[in-house]
């Protein structure tokens, strides 16, 4: 009779510090990370170049990510790993102080022509060739510039191997931290029945939502004092808000070191379970859907903010966009288990993709003196980020073999925030610096159109052989519907 109120109380208790932790660890992120493409901009960078500093996260991502889910798994140290990456970052992102603003030398060439003033211009003149002189004045300037369409790549490659070293460093660590985390959630919502993983991470959108205000408030008003004074402190206007991301990020040690430790036993080999896993064609395919979620959530995140930089949109607004993607995320978030059952997984991927397409085409379609019109088309957020990565979190649980949650977990990060954003971050900076954004996003728009359109072909092409041939062969099942297999 003692086991039930133990396990409730533990239960309490565990719960606790897995809510606060989002709530610090996304205030963090909202303090600086969603400007760093407007930082890097300001800093001289190009679009192309940004591009490739983006992609970097990814990359981390789908190379570091794995490493970390599986030594967590095999050593059973996920707390410990999630202790050094919170660490890790809270270190990386203040050295951002120290990248040099990108100087540009331009050389321009006039020439003026001197002539001998006219007293009469009636009937024929004769000018002789001593009369004219010719004088080319050449002449260097070495300025600050924040047009990056002039920059020499000669003169940014320190500020961007710079940005580079940091950005890499900082990822490795954020590469760990959440699908640890994530798996950690789920193992105990599989312990603790009637817990879900988007009750705990819509703390996190509600954070963003309510931070966001401030900071681009705080971003206006400091630059403007800045500006209007001439007065810097630390450096330069962005210099407080890595300082501060730091602070909130130690805080997240907190709840991180309260966490409850779920044990779980290891399999035998890893490589094995995964290699069994993977060939299941379902699962292939589904993979595959979360490439191209992750494509678009690349997108989506390294360029709209410098697309508004464009329409020279204020930090305010910038910051009402995180708003508005917030609290749909939230709502989403809360109510993912519920959707999630009624739709089944690829039901939910087929709504994000057509969310998607939608609101590429939303982008494509803001006017210049209007930027505000992004409000409005954020919201479809909840759906694109908040009701897919529930999903893509849910699904990595539910295949996973005993012991290899965090594994798996890990695996889905790599496979959407890095094969998929690397293509989006990396394809998009290209594009956008040849084609403009509207291009870009039209092209995005269309792609998550034709995704959807193969995706849904293959449904039902599946479902209709599956229930053509169930009870003949085993291997049939392969075709059956994840979610009708583990119902």
């Amino acid at each position: 009779m003692s086991r039930p109120l133990t396990i409730r109380a533990s239960r309490s208790l565990s719960y606790m510090y897995v809510y606060y932790f989002p709530f610090l660890f996304y205030q963090a992120w909202a303090v600086i990370k969603p400007y760093l493409p407007i930082f890097m901009y300001e800093l001289g960078m190009n679009a192309a170049q940004i591009g490739i500093l983006r992609a970097i996260e990814p990359m981390a991502n789908f190379v570091a990510s794995p490493v970390w889910g599986t030594a967590a798994d095999k050593f059973n140290i996920h707390k410990t790993l999630m202790l050094a990456c919170v660490i890790g970052s809270s270190i990386c992102i203040p050295l951002f102080v120290l990248v040099p603003t990108v100087t540009n030398l331009d050389e321009d060439r006039h020439s003026t022509e001197e002539f001998l003033p006219l007293i009469s211009t009636n009937g024929e003149v004769s000018v002789s060739r001593e009369n004219l002189s010719f004088k080319t004045v050449s002449s260097q300037t070495s300025q600050k510039k924040n047009n990056p369409s002039k920059l020499f790549p000669r003169d940014s490659s320190l500020s961007f191997t710079l940005c580079a070293f940091i950005t890499t460093t900082d990822n490795i660590f954020n590469a760990g931290f959440i699908p640890l985390f994530d798996s950690h959630t789920m193992e105990l919502c599989r312990y603790y029945p009637g817990n879900t993983y988007g009750g705990q991470r819509a703390m996190g959108a509600l954070a963003v939502s309510v931070i966001s205000p401030f900071v681009g408030y705080l971003f206006d008003t400091y630059k403007y004092i800045t500006d209007t004074f001439s007065f810097s402190l630390l450096g330069n206007s962005w210099t407080p808000f890595f300082f501060i991301y730091t602070i909130v990020m130690l805080l997240t040690l907190i709840p991180v070191s309260k966490l409850k430790v779920v044990p779980m036993q290891p399999p035998e080999s890893f490589s094995k379970e995964v290699i069994h896993l993977f060939r299941d064609r379902q699962i292939m395919i589904t993979f595959l859907v979360v490439v191209f979620c992750g494509i678009s959530k690349g997108i989506a995140g390294a360029f709209l903010l410098l697309f508004l930089e464009e329409l020279h949109a204020s930090k305010l607004l910038m910051s009402l966009t995180l708003v508005m993607t917030c609290a749909p995320e939230t709502i989403c978030l809360m109510m993912s288990g519920r959707i999630i059952k009624a739709l089944t997984y690829e039901g939910v991927f087929c709504l994000g993709l057509f969310a998607y397409a939608i609101r590429f085409l939303g982008y494509s379609m803001i006017p210049d003196k209007a930027p505000w019109v992004v409000l409005p088309i954020e919201s479809l957020h909840g759906i694109c980020y908040g009701l897919i990565w529930s999903n893509c979190t849910e699904y990595a649980n539910c295949i996973a073999p005993e012991g290899m949650s965090a594994t798996l977990q890990s695996i889905m990060n790599s496979v959407h925030g890095g094969v998929g954003e690397i293509i989006g971050i990396v394809g998009g900076g290209f594009i956008y610096n040849s084609f403009g954004a509207r291009r870009l996003f039209h092209l995005s728009a269309t792609i998550c159109s034709l995704t959807l359109g193969i995706y849904v072909i293959n449904l039902v092409v599946s479902c209709i052989y599956w229930k053509g041939s169930r009870g003949n062969n085993k291997e049939d099942k392969l075709f059956e519907p994840l979610i009708k297999q583990k119902m």
